[in-house]
């Protein structure tokens, strides 16, 4: 790892460090298949001025509702690369937990797996905001349960009237938008800093409600890049070339890291 991959101190300036060195590399296996860090690179920048385009921007809480696959990270990095909060979401939580932590966490937009063994959580937030079912995706929500949220996009099409679309539409609104223009991305890219709150991370609810614990830019690149100098990722003494299962749920601190 060199200087500037170990200096950074957003999550933007640390993920060009990395993508710079790696960018035709593999980067993960998500069910069979390879993905490397320039298409999670170009398509988490789709998603990031989608978002833009809609009005997301600095302390902007976007939810992201995943299961460990390609489209964790890309949400992941498109809402931190903005400046924006990421709210993780367990995919455990049933309709009561999704409802509370929406409202909890003053959730703007949600990005959402539509359906992961057998679940579908287009019905799932149905099930948790029943005012949905009033809405049409067209228009922007408006719902007394959650007033600060304003659309949902899921990583297919839902045949669900209130959702705004997949995350397809979501990258072509942001292409035609002149506020998500690639030099205004990159504008605001240039605008996060250390200090800006990055992450809002909920705890599994098991025996109360879940509990929210706040993370800031520097927070989390610095905990990465500090873990993979020392050699602490688990397992021990990993190796470049090695592969690491990621095993523990991506929107829990223990698969996060």
């Amino acid at each position: 790892m060199d200087s500037d991959e170990t200096a950074a101190e957003t999550i933007p300036a640390w993920w060009h460090a990395l993508v710079g060195q790696r960018c035709d590399e593999e980067m993960l296996r998500d069910n069979g298949r390879s993905v490397s860090f320039a298409e999670i690179d170009r398509r988490a920048e789709g998603i990031a001025r989608g978002l833009l385009a809609h009005g997301a921007g600095k302390g902007t809480r976007v939810a992201i509702l995943f299961p460990n696959r390609a489209e964790w990270l890309v949400s992941w990095l498109a809402v931190s690369r903005i400046g924006g909060i990421a709210v993780t979401l367990s995919t455990f939580f049933a309709p009561p937990e999704i409802a509370y932590t929406l409202a909890h966490a003053d959730v703007a937009f949600v990005l959402s797996a539509r359906e992961y063994l057998g679940h579908r959580y287009d019905e799932r937030l149905a099930a948790a905001i029943p005012d949905l079912a009033e809405c049409a995706g067209d228009a922007p929500l408006a719902l007394p349960q959650c007033p600060h949220l304003r659309g949902i996009w899921f990583d297919e099409r839902s045949g669900a009237p209130w959702s705004a679309g997949g995350f397809d539409d979501l990258i072509r609104d942001g292409e035609s938008s002149p506020v998500s223009s690639p030099e205004m991305f990159a504008a605001v890219e240039r605008a996060v800093s250390p200090a800006d709150l990055a992450l809002l991370m909920y705890t599994s609810g098991s025996t109360a409600a879940p509990k929210g614990v706040v993370h800031t830019q520097a927070t989390v690149a610095g905990k990465i890049a500090y873990m993979a100098r020392i050699n602490a990722i688990i397992p021990n003494e990993i190796a470049e070339g090695d592969r690491t299962l990621i095993n523990m749920p991506m929107f829990w601190v223990g698969g996060f890291l």
